[in-house]
């Protein structure tokens, strides 16, 4: 039997309270006791502990962008850090990766497409050189000037 109330499912059987649910207006919803041990995340020897051993050879942010898509929770997610590393792998050597993947984790883009696009927004970016005349190259000094050899 099932009993649906505002706030929760409950499943009975053999009038036994076997299972209950809370009700919520997401469209989906996962609860972590769903699924066996070795479907959690981050449990050695899950995808999403490979997927997450796989993005720290990008480095250190890129390992907090994927572990953060992979708990926001379900299959989707785990597609969306799949894209995102295969994107990520794609730009690799962009000199401003760093500089979107601190953006997406702060500000919580977990959609591979809205990366791609911040990356190839970062790739076009002019870098202007910053013309220095010889009186002012004349003044400037290393940093081992003022830390010493």
């Amino acid at each position: 039997d099932v009993r649906i109330t505002t706030s929760t499912a409950s499943i009975y059987y053999q009038n036994g309270l076997i299972r209950q649910y809370p009700v919520t207006t997401k469209r989906r919803n996962y609860l972590p006791e769903d699924f066996p041990a070795w479907a959690q995340p981050f449990v050695p020897g899950s995808y999403a502990s490979f997927l997450a051993e796989s993005a720290e050879r990008f480095g250190p942010q890129t390992g907090a962008l994927i572990r953060a898509i992979i708990a926001s929770g379900g299959n989707l997610s785990l597609r969306r850090a799949q894209g995102c590393l295969s994107i990520i792998e794609r730009h690799r050597d962009n000199p401003g990766l760093s500089h979107v993947l601190g953006m997406a984790i702060a500000r919580r883009i977990y959609i591979p497409d809205r990366l791609r696009v911040m990356l190839e927004a970062e790739t076009v970016q002019n870098i202007l050189a910053f013309p220095v005349s010889e009186t002012g190259r004349a003044m400037a000094r290393s940093a081992d000037y003022y830390t010493g050899p």
